[in-house]
């Protein structure tokens, strides 16, 4: 993970065509996640904002953009619909074959399916370059280890074809020179204990373009006078 001795968080960060954020719950990963896009977008970038949570957490549905930054709320079965009728390219009939609750409902429980739907609606935006940078506010760290692994389990399972191709576009975009994940912590034991440990399941699973620790609430030591 990258310090402050070995490179600048904004000179970096303006290299980046998407920065993933992710942390343990409740440390401010969503705020860093916006301070870096507003960052960006005052020193003229073009950047689009992206959320995702698997728990549909209300604190992310209506930000309070004044910044007047793209955002957009990731949905799985949102996703789905998008990624098929581009397949398809005829709506009625994914309206008839996969419009239904039961569809819905086997989105969010089969296994890896939420994260890699998510996960290839990021890919299609980082694909398509219509913004300068992408900033992914991802979920909690747990979640966050099935975001990535997820679709690197599809590219396995299916040898060859379309699916494995996806996959392997989305698993490609994820060791990008021009990706970089941010971990976002609090100066306590259990986050900075939670943090090491994402880093160290996400290592195992590959060659992740690891980026900044983050640690939040915590001030820099200021030089005191002599005399008060």
């Amino acid at each position: 993970v990258k310090t402050s001795h070995s490179s600048s968080f904004l000179d970096d960060s303006l290299k980046r065509k998407v920065i993933f954020f992710t942390g343990k719950g409740g440390v401010g990963k969503t705020a860093m996640a916006w301070a870096t896009a507003l960052l960006l977008s005052r020193h003229h970038r073009k950047v689009r904002m992206v959320s995702w949570s698997p728990f549909d957490n209300p604190k992310i549905a209506e930000p309070l953009n004044s910044f007047k930054i793209p955002w957009e709320k990731l949905e799985p079965s949102a996703c789905f619909k998008e990624y098929t009728l581009k397949t398809l390219k005829f709506e009625k009939i994914f309206d008839v074959v996969f419009e239904n609750r039961i569809l819905k409902a086997f989105i969010d429980v089969a296994p890896g399916l939420s994260e890699t739907v998510v996960a290839g609606k990021v890919w299609d935006l980082f694909d398509r370059g219509e913004q300068d940078t992408l900033i992914v506010d991802l979920p909690a760290t747990g979640h966050a280890v099935s975001f990535f692994k997820s679709p690197m389990g599809i590219e396995k399972m299916f040898a060859t074809g379309f699916v494995h191709r996806q996959a392997a576009q989305i698993c490609q975009m994820f060791v990008d020179p021009f990706t970089r994940l941010d971990v976002v912590t609090l100066p306590e034991e259990m986050p900075m204990v939670e943090s090491g440990q994402f880093i160290e399941q996400l290592s195992s699973l590959g060659t992740f373009p690891l980026g900044f620790l983050i640690v939040n609430q915590c001030t820099p030591d200021f030089p005191l006078p002599k005399t008060l």
